[in-house]
């Protein structure tokens, strides 16, 4: 008579020791038919720092990684975590900071707008470009498109008069994650769905 709830103490209190909080018996004992978890994804799984996942060159003669260069220098005075977060990526693949920009300015919500290299160059959003009367082709918004459909935030780079490609940038994922998804595989069979107010993830065992 008392082997269940001895049984169910001892595993409150251990998950106590660990750091979760377990209201009530009963919630314990549902916990074996759980199929599903959903975690908050900011600075739960992710280190809450956004990371350059993507460099997509578009139709004009550039490369990815020239493209990099012109939006590390375009975003180098930059105080937003995107374009901080571009910078670095741009001074890890090049190995120095980027070039300074001969001027820089601030669009507030929709990105920045700098002289690089002699020639204007917009980096944002794709209201930025629009103001601007730049377009974007087709076939680079559909990359976009599928780019956004994997959870992350979009910069485009532009200068003339059309987009010249795009940044694609996401919060880093935390170390602890791929123990955590295999143990829960592993363990329940479960499927992990990482949500914040507007990203849902499918997890999947390539995912690093």
């Amino acid at each position: 008579m008392l082997a269940t709830p001895t049984a169910i103490m001892a595993a409150i209190g251990n998950a106590t020791r660990h750091g979760f909080l377990v209201r009530e018996g009963d919630a314990l004992e549902r916990l074996a038919q759980v199929r599903r978890v959903c975690f908050d994804k900011t600075g739960t799984l992710t280190t809450g720092e956004p990371q350059v996942v993507a460099v997509c060159a578009g139709e004009k003669d550039v490369s990815e990684d020239a493209l990099l260069a012109v939006a590390g220098a375009a975003e180098k005075r930059s105080e937003h975590p995107l374009g901080r977060a571009i910078v670095a990526a741009a001074t890890e693949h090049a190995g120095a900071a980027p070039k300074d920009p001969t001027s820089f300015a601030m669009v507030p919500g929709r990105g920045v707008v700098a002289e690089v290299g002699g020639r204007t160059v917009y980096a944002g959003s794709a209201a930025l470009l629009a103001e601007h009367g730049l377009a974007i082709p087709d076939a680079l918004g559909r990359r976009v498109d599928a780019t956004r459909a994997e959870g992350a935030t979009i910069t485009y780079l532009g200068w003339g008069d059309t987009a010249a490609g795009f940044i694609a940038i996401a919060l880093a994922i935390s170390g602890v994650l791929n123990p955590v998804v295999g143990a829960l595989v592993h363990n329940a069979g479960s499927v992990l769905v990482i949500v914040n107010s507007a990203l849902l993830l499918g997890w999947r065992p390539r995912v690093r």
